[in-house]
């Protein structure tokens, strides 16, 4: 029994660790390949769009943004004036030197002053004809204003082409600038006929004219638009002028590189899974110890209790047949006994069950199962007879097997017992013997009332019955089926319970 649970466990834990690293991994991989697929998806309609052949290289490269040359700084009114006399500009700020605007007798030049600037009155000096700065009129400069707030001209000098349009982005640079290197494919031009074109197999090697025709062909006869042809993607356009261009791109190396992650990714999941195995199997044992020993205490007890309670038993049933004979037969001696028979047929079963449950090895040899079953069936007839019970048999003759002779007399006894208590009045009950080549296989069948269709091997739980009120009239104890679905299991066989009509309930046990 607790290898059975230690072993249900181990199983369930490995299906839910299975089923979801296999989840993981389909989820990853699935992800992986509609990656790559998407990816040659996205280079086949390049090269459709472009009729077959490679895009310029200057489509995969995105040009540096050329800098902006500084703005100049604005000059200051008065630093690169003239000087009179010598007709030569002295380099300065651009504002003339401070001074009264007179002009100096003898040397032509100005004479410097005060600092200050003689305000512009609009007439000229004498001796030169000059205009006066500060008059109010522009000087050329650097387009800035001056200290009386005129716009000097010449600010906008320098500034180059600010407002210049940027450069669009090359369409393909996300692919990368050695994309032209890698590439390799072959286009086919046809009309909508499926007459020849042209053929372009300069970026490939491995295919020529004559087989890049026969992949065009194969194409169009198919009418896809796209998919796979060996370890070529493909992918069906249509020119500027209506005919048909057909590109094949070779994607071995993508399928390769998926396969490889595939395979790894299958073979990690594999020995995640086995590491996973040895320790669950390592470690169950303490994840269940305490199951494990709640179990072993309740056999314990059941076993002690079923040897304790034999003595009392014993003495209980003697003493009853005392007082019957000193006293005579009467009801109170009668159903003394009768209680007594009943608690020693209980701990009985339940100690055999314990036993059984235990694994202790039973005693193995060849027997006929045939006579067995005869023998056990002819204390049941008189039952029958009494009980208006019809009492079908079917034995098939010389069937052997090896096994315990006394505990299946048992098991078939007690199913025998289960039918005759439940059949319904003027039913039947039935048992059929036959051999497969798999095994034995026993049947015991009864008529009964309201049964649920389906499987009923609940009913061979511990303590089951099925009139939950637990009525002591049915004489049965929810522990005899148990015991048999125990006797069955320590020989290697099985046993089943089932309902086809809802009125018939039929015992199968395969040995």
């Amino acid at each position: 029994m607790i290898k059975r649970i230690r072993k249900k466990y181990i199983i369930i834990v490995m299906i839910a660790v299975v089923g979801v690293l296999g989840l993981i991994i389909t989820a990853i991989n699935v992800a992986n390949y509609s990656s790559i697929n998407d990816l040659l998806d996205e280079k086949l309609t390049m090269l459709v769009d472009y009729d077959g052949l490679m895009p310029p290289e200057d489509a995969f490269i995105e040009k540096p943004k050329e800098e902006e040359p500084p703005a100049l700084e604005p000059e200051t009114p008065g630093g690169g004036t003239e000087t009179p006399g010598d007709g030569t500009e002295t380099p300065g700020d651009g504002t003339e030197p401070p001074g009264d605007g007179t002009e100096n007798p003898g040397d032509g030049t100005e004479t410097p002053g005060d600092g200050t600037e003689t305000p512009g009155d609009g007439t000229e000096n004498p001796g030169d004809g000059t205009e006066n700065p500060g008059d109010g009129t522009e000087i050329p400069g650097d387009g800035t204003q001056d200290t009386d707030g005129n716009e000097t001209p010449g600010a906008d000098v320098g500034n180059g082409e600010a407002d210049q349009e940027e450069e669009p982005t090359p369409p393909y640079v996300h692919f990368g600038p050695e994309t032209p290197y890698e590439l390799r494919f072959f286009s086919v031009k046809l009309d909508t006929s499926g007459n020849l074109l042209d053929v372009y197999v300069d970026r490939i090697s491995a295919v020529d004219s004559e087989e890049a025709v026969k992949y065009a062909t194969d194409v169009f006869r198919s009418d896809k638009e796209k998919g796979y042809i060996g370890s070529y993607k493909y992918k069906t356009g249509q020119t500027e002028d209506g005919n048909l261009i057909y590109v094949f791109l070779d994607a071995s190396r993508e399928l390769k590189s998926y396969r490889i992650f595939l395979i790894s990714s299958l073979v990690i999941t594999a020995v995640g899974i086995l590491a996973v195995l040895v320790l669950v199997i390592l470690l169950s044992g303490t994840a269940l110890k305490p199951i494990i020993e709640s179990y072993e205490k309740q056999k314990r007890f059941i076993t002690d209790a079923g040897h304790e309670m034999k003595t009392p038993l014993t003495v209980i049933s003697a003493n009853a047949e005392i007082i019957e004979l000193e006293s005579g037969e009467s009801q109170w001696v009668t159903g003394i006994k009768h209680q007594v028979s009943k608690l020693a047929s209980l701990t009985e079963k339940l100690v055999i069950l314990s036993k059984m449950e235990e694994g202790v090895k039973l005693d193995m040899n060849e027997f006929s199962l045939s006579e067995a079953i005869f023998d056990t069936c002819d204390q049941y007839k008189s039952i029958a007879l009494s009980a208006g019970t019809s009492f079908e048999l079917s034995i098939a003759e010389n069937v052997c097997i090896v096994g315990n002779e006394n505990e299946i007399r048992r098991c078939i006894s007690l199913l025998l017992d289960n039918a005759f208590r439940y059949v319904n009045k003027s039913g039947f009950v039935s048992i059929k013997l036959q051999n497969l080549v798999s095994g034995a296989e026993i049947k015991i069948s009864n008529s009964t009332d309201g049964v649920e269709k389906g499987s009923l091997d609940n009913w061979f739980d511990r303590f089951y019955r099925r009139d939950l009120s637990r009525n002591s009239d049915t004489g049965g104890s929810g522990i005899g089926l148990s015991v048999v679905k125990a006797i069955v299991l320590a020989h290697g066989g099985s046993v089943k319970a089932h309902s086809h009509d809802g009125e018939t309930v039929e015992f199968v046990i395969n040995i």
